[in-house]
């Protein structure tokens, strides 16, 4: 098992899935931002009212899309691929929370 750092890193990675209409599967890593419990808790209360690509803009650094990960980028993501806000904020906040660790 894999040692801790009391002083997480203030990025990282992972991929978040994407549905494609026809019935496939896409995924893109995003590169997020890391936040403590107390940042967390903050970021978590002001969600209400926020658009999906502002949300989206303040999670994450970088994609691995061809794009440029920007404001113009994200909001085309979040038109064309409807969903794919709530399944990058899932991916952010089970990331953070460990809510996908397997036991």
């Amino acid at each position: 098992m894999a040692k801790i750092s009391l002083d997480p890193n203030p990025t990282f990675k992972a991929k978040a899935p994407i549905h494609v209409p026809g019935g496939r599967k896409a995924e893109i890593e995003f590169k997020f931002k890391y936040r403590d419990a107390d940042e967390f808790k903050e970021f978590t209360e002001k969600l209400e009212g926020r658009s999906d690509v502002d949300i989206l803009m303040d999670i994450a650094v970088d994609w691995d899309l061809d794009e440029a990960f920007d404001k113009q980028s994200v909001e085309k993501l979040t038109k064309k691929y409807i969903g794919s806000a709530r399944s990058v904020l899932n991916t952010y906040v089970d990331e953070l929370t460990g809510a996908r660790a397997k036991n």
